[in-house]
């Protein structure tokens, strides 16, 4: 039988899986590394009706880890930055996709 996989629970049995490989090999970079593991793992959580293509979920990310890289020194001592970070990435990607895919209507359509 097999064991359904809901779309937190995929992501996260990944990301635990990846932090356990790369734990013992890389002490130095574990920190970034788990970060970003986890922006990643944050966003892939999100729902196939927003981000529908692997290329929705790679931009999302990306710009989930740019938010990481800027508000890093704002969040020092404080939890919540991966979390917040993957928020404002998605966010941002959903408003520039939205920007790309909308038709743009001239001023006289709505006369």
């Amino acid at each position: 039988s097999r064991v359904p996989l809901n779309p937190i629970q995929a992501p996260t049995i990944l990301v635990l899986f990846f932090m356990l490989i790369l734990e013992p090999a890389t002490n130095n970079q574990l920190k970034e590394i788990s970060n970003g593991l986890a922006v990643g793992g944050f966003v892939s959580m999100a729902s196939t009706q927003n981000l529908p293509t692997v290329l929705d979920f790679a931009m999302a990310g990306f710009a989930g880890g740019l938010f990481l890289l800027l508000l890093s020194p704002f969040f020092e001592g404080f939890g919540g930055r991966d979390g917040f970070s993957s928020f404002c990435g998605f966010s941002l990607w959903m408003a520039v996709r939205r920007l790309i895919t909308c038709k743009r209507t001239s001023p006289h359509e709505h006369l």
